[in-house]
Order: C-alpha cells, then structure tokens, then sequence
C-alpha cells in the first residue's frame, strides 16, 4: 500500500498477509482488508493510494483508490 503523506508523495507501508508456496501452475485466491479508519498512529491524506502485491520480491500493481477530505 502507498500511503499518500503530507507533501504529497507517496509512501510504501507492506501489510505481509501470508507467505506460502506453490507448485508450477497452481493457483490460489488471496483477499485482505485494509481500514482508512481515523487512527493516531497515521493520517490519511487526500490524493490517490496504490496497492501492489509483493510477489517474490517483486512489486505488481493491482489498483488504488482515491482519498477525498
């Protein structure tokens, strides 16, 4: 998840789901939740927050979303 922060650039933050291993070709369904709920320990600021999987190290883009005030 990158975080959009206070200057406007975005931050990464790794919310690790689960570590797992697979034979060739097969496939598995992965889903998560993640709360833009008010908290003290982070802000969320207005602007688009992207969300990538982290597969083998590598990054891969699944979406975003837009925060509004």
């Amino acid at each position: 998840m990158h975080f959009v922060k206070a200057n406007g650039g975005t931050r990464p933050k790794v919310f690790k789901l689960r570590a797992l291993t697979l034979q060739p070709g097969e496939k598995i369904m992965l889903s998560a939740t993640l709360s833009f709920a008010a908290m003290t320990t982070r802000r969320h600021y207005p602007g688009h927050h992207r969300i990538d999987a982290l597969i083998n190290g590598e990054a891969h883009p699944l979406g975003g979303g837009e925060v509004t005030a």
